[in-house]
């Protein structure tokens, strides 16, 4: 909360916007789930894999995108490389994370088709 205070009361310090609270949020929330991956069964941990993987992906289009409002601040050079500094460290961890999650996807079972129902002429 002090942060956005400061943020407010100085508009030219604006080194954490939302999309880097989104990167910062979403990398932690990632780190926690590898950590806790590793003492669970990957198929119970697939669905959470996945959405970390498509939330991951978002948060690194989002930034991105954002990198363009930076060209007409004045730190526009500190402000580059800190959304750099925000998207390598989701890649960091988003990437081992969609591996594990692509690997997990593979060693599932196959579900098995459904017999056909036998069809009765109509009459």
């Amino acid at each position: 909360m002090p942060l956005f205070i400061i943020q407010e009361t100085k508009p030219a310090l604006r080194l954490l916007d939302w999309p880097g609270l989104y990167c910062a949020a979403v990398t932690a929330a990632m780190v926690v789930h590898l950590a806790g991956r590793v003492s669970s069964r990957p198929s119970r941990t697939l669905p959470w894999s996945l959405a970390l993987t498509l939330l991951a992906a978002t948060t690194i289009a989002l930034r991105t995108v954002t990198l363009l409002d930076y060209s007409d601040q004045a730190q526009d050079t500190t402000l580059a490389t800190i959304a750099s500094v925000q998207v390598i460290a989701v890649l960091a961890v988003g990437v081992p994370l969609a591996v594990l999650a692509a690997r997990a996807l593979r060693r599932l079972p196959p579900i098995p088709a459904a017999a056909p129902r036998p069809t009765t002429a109509a009459e």
